[in-house]
């Protein structure tokens, strides 16, 4: 039957044919972008989580970038230590070649001579160390971002040791010193207590930590009420004031920060107070000698560099003791770049184990991702290729449907 109302179905197909036709817009904009969430209307939901799992993903891969820098900041240190190792190898057998008497005083001058060029070139080594305008050498630590989250960072500790402070000990009367002693001289901080160090008595009731020292032609010599006795200075020494025995006053290096002779001298703060020629408690009158109080200073942290300098007395070979002396400073210095390699192993250990593991969560976060957001370009072929069916069968049923509403037009006669 043939009626005017054949024109609402008219309407339906075309509503139906339109509808396909958005349809297969959508497939096809999913096959072009590559993504079955291309606007918040598609899911919402899951356009959220996407987005999270993509900052993710990026934060993970600029974590990878910063791993991969300081894998290559950390080689180019251990390169560094290995130069410097190299360097401290050939000094022992410069000084073992020196303990052997039967060189004279020429060869070991040329011998001296080689020790200081070493020496100075390994200082050159660390002091110059750098990664871009990172200094390898002073900075205390070092952090690494490894991962998107604010607090996933890695702390790489360098050989820099950080500020320290320097406890006096015990003070007792002060530091008695050789009454005869003229120029200048220092008032040095020892680790080590004055009375196992220097294995004699340097004077009645004297502070445990706190000695008078002075240095004559490159020889250190601490003071005593019995004289000076040369000593050997260690890593660890600190001279904190400066003293002068003929015009009897005393210059605290407060605000300093240098080396005098291979010995640290200088300090960031403290309280420190040298009196010269007094002694005792209450302090009296005593030449040469210093009452003192204070408990503590603090000083500028100590680098690789200043644990690896050499004394001019400490290279001098010019005996076969003197040589044998600096065998065992040598042998002291290998043993700390040595741990300082090893500690460095282990933090490129870490952060090899750091890497792999990032990789495996960024790895995840994109196969996430991709499940969520990512188009299945066989299963949008297959919809793609029914919609197209459809489409045409519509076109189809429109056309006819427009066919129709003429066949009544020609029975009105219109």
């Amino acid at each position: 039957m043939i009626n005017v109302g054949e024109y609402s179905r008219s309407l339906t197909m075309l509503q139906a044919v339109l509808k396909v036709n958005d349809e297969k817009g959508v497939r096809l904009n999913r096959l072009s972008t590559g993504k079955e969430i291309n606007r918040a209307e598609d899911d919402s939901a899951s356009l959220s989580i996407a987005t999270k799992l993509e900052s993710r993903i990026r934060g993970q891969a600029q974590a990878l970038a910063n791993i991969e820098s300081a894998q290559g900041m950390l080689t180019i240190k251990e390169q560094n230590l290995s130069t410097v190792q190299e360097l401290l190898l050939k000094m022992r057998e410069k000084a073992t070649q020196g303990a052997n008497d039967t060189l004279d005083s020429q060869a070991r001058g040329l011998i001296n001579q080689e020790l200081q060029s070493l020496a100075g070139e390994i200082t050159t080594v660390l002091t110059t160390a750098t990664y871009g305008d990172v200094s390898l050498d002073t900075s205390t630590a070092f952090s690494f971002q490894v991962d998107e989250g604010s607090t996933s960072t890695y702390i790489v500790e360098n050989s820099d040791s950080g500020p320290q402070t320097l406890e006096f000990g015990t003070l007792n009367e002060g530091i008695a010193s050789w009454d005869s002693a003229t120029g200048t001289g220092y008032i040095m901080y020892t680790e080590e207590d004055i009375y196992s160090r220097f294995g004699a008595n340097p004077g009645f009731n004297t502070a445990d930590n706190l000695v008078a020292v002075v240095n004559q032609g490159g020889q250190w010599y601490w003071s005593a009420w019995g004289g000076l006795t040369a000593f050997t200075p260690t890593s660890s020494d600190r001279l904190l004031a400066e003293v002068d025995f003929d015009a009897d006053t005393a210059q605290n290096l407060e605000g300093v920060d240098t080396e005098i002779e291979g010995i640290g001298a200088g300090y960031e703060s403290g309280d420190l107070v040298v009196t010269p020629n007094q002694f005792g408690n209450p302090p009296a009158a005593s030449p040469d000698d210093f009452y003192v109080q204070g408990t503590s200073v603090v000083v500028p942290p100590s680098t690789l560099a200043d644990e690896l300098t050499f004394s001019t007395s400490e290279l001098d070979v010019s005996t076969a003791s003197l040589a044998q002396a600096l065998i065992g400073s040598v042998e002291t210095a290998l043993e700390t770049v040595s741990s300082e390699i090893q500690e460095l192993g282990g933090y490129q250990q870490i952060l090899s184990l750091k890497n792999e593991l990032l990789n495996r969560r960024m790895i995840s976060s994109s196969q996430s991702k991709s499940r969520i957001e990512d188009s299945d370009f066989a299963r949008e072929q297959v919809e793609l290729a029914k919609l197209d069916i459809l489409q045409n069968a519509g076109f189809s049923a429109l056309a006819q449907s427009v066919t129709d509403s003429g066949l009544i037009l020609q029975l009105l006669d219109i």
